[in-house]
């Protein structure tokens, strides 16, 4: 009965250094109970670092494209106002006008301004009747027949320059004074200016076709003095455009 009591003596003091059988609570309790925990709990971890840092990627990736979507704010210059429209009131002479001075009168008793350019093509021709008017039988009387010649085949032929003429009746009561431009292209202008008592009158200056050449051979042809002198003042055949509006002065001398 004594033996028992001797080991449980000598157990008491072992089981400081080395632990008794049965005994839990040394440093193999505290490795069990550490790897007696579930083994799934460090992975779940990782598993949730790893998706936290897969979701954030996406994040960054935004981040680094917002500056390219930054480029579609700056707008395309502005072109549409680099170009100035054409300015139509502007836009030039009526062809064949280009030698017309259109300007207003400063003088309205003054005669128009002669065309910018052209040379004369004969001498001024110079038609009277003297006595009386001439649709009243009075005689006509003309300067020089050779310029009348010279003026008529300019204009048969659409010589480019310029024809003058003048013409008075009734005593000097009326008087007429015009003249035709020929263009190179074969258009002219025509333009006359009459002063009759006290108004003078100046007539638009107008540009378009001459008659057909045959119309003027028709006129050297004709015999009376008179007659060839009203070819050299008709009208045009058409008129095309206005290069110079006239004007009247009453009450002048």
């Amino acid at each position: 009965m004594r033996l028992p009591f001797v080991a449980l003596s000598l157990c008491l003091p072992l089981s400081l250094l080395a632990g008794c059988p049965g005994g839990g609570t040394g440093e193999e309790g505290a490795a069990d109970s550490t790897t007696s925990q579930d083994p799934t709990a460090a992975d779940s971890t990782s598993t949730a670092a790893a998706e936290t840092d897969t979701t954030a990627a996406p994040a960054t990736e935004t981040q680094s494209t917002s500056p390219a979507d930054t480029e579609t704010d700056t707008a395309p210059p502005d072109t549409e106002t680099d170009t100035a429209p054409p300015d139509t009131e502007t836009a030039g002479t009526i062809a064949g006008c280009e030698c017309i001075l259109d300007e207003e009168p400063k003088d309205l008793n003054s005669s128009p301004a002669a065309p910018t350019c052209g040379e004369p093509l004969c001498n001024g021709i110079f038609g009277t009747c003297v006595d009386d008017f001439c649709d009243l039988g009075a005689p006509f009387e003309l300067s020089e027949p050779a310029d009348l010649q010279c003026a008529l085949t300019a204009l048969r032929d659409r010589t480019p320059g310029i024809v003058t003429w003048s013409f008075s009746e009734g005593g000097g009561i009326v008087n007429e004074d015009g003249y035709w431009l020929i263009n190179e292209d074969g258009t002219a202008v025509r333009r006359d200016w009459v002063r009759e008592d006290l108004t003078f009158t100046v007539n638009d200056a107008v540009v378009g076709e001459l008659p057909p050449p045959e119309i003027y051979d028709a006129c050297l042809a004709e015999p009376d003095d008179y007659a060839r002198f009203n070819c050299l003042r008709a009208s045009l055949e058409t008129e095309t455009g206005v290069c110079d509006e006239g004007w009247t002065c009453g009450d002048c001398i």
